[in-house]
């Protein structure tokens, strides 16, 4: 039974190979090609790095400038009206433009992530930070697979 799924697998791998198959999601048109504006804050910091990371310190001729808003929702309060848990919203506007200024794309992105408040006030502070810096991927990866849906 598992040699016919092995060849049957690789029948199926020879035949989609020699078609010229590549995959769809792979789009490394972007890396390296956008400039990023100066971070006016920690948040704006993070989401710059978090980009950074995911198309490359820019050489290209394209400027993204963002602007990030983040809030917080209780979620979990206790009997005497302590809240143990957070929900930090944020969303990012962007605009891609080119070197002359001229506004090529424009979206915005909206995610969450949440952190827990029931220990001390250090712990609950860096939970909050890393919090922060983990919504700021999840902006930056939205960001860029919006960036190369709409570029295609």
């Amino acid at each position: 039974m598992w040699s016919r799924r092995t060849a049957l697998f690789a029948t199926f791998a020879a035949s989609v190979s020699a078609c010229g198959f590549s995959p769809v999601l792979i789009d490394n048109t972007l890396d390296g090609q956008i400039a990023f504006q100066i971070p006016v804050d920690g948040k704006s910091f993070a989401l710059r790095n978090a980009l950074e990371d995911q198309l490359g310190i820019a050489t290209g001729p394209l400027l993204l400038s963002f602007e990030v808003t983040t809030s917080e929702e209780s979620l979990a309060i206790t009997a005497d009206q302590v809240t143990t848990r957070f929900n930090l919203v944020g969303s990012v506007t962007y605009t891609l433009t080119n070197a002359s200024g001229i506004s090529l794309m424009t979206g915005q992105q909206r995610s969450f992530t949440g952190y827990s408040a029931t220990g001390n006030t250090v712990s609950t502070r860096t939970a909050e930070r890393d919090a922060e810096a983990r919504l700021m991927v999840i902006l930056a990866g939205l960001i860029v697979d919006d960036l190369r849906l709409k570029t295609r």
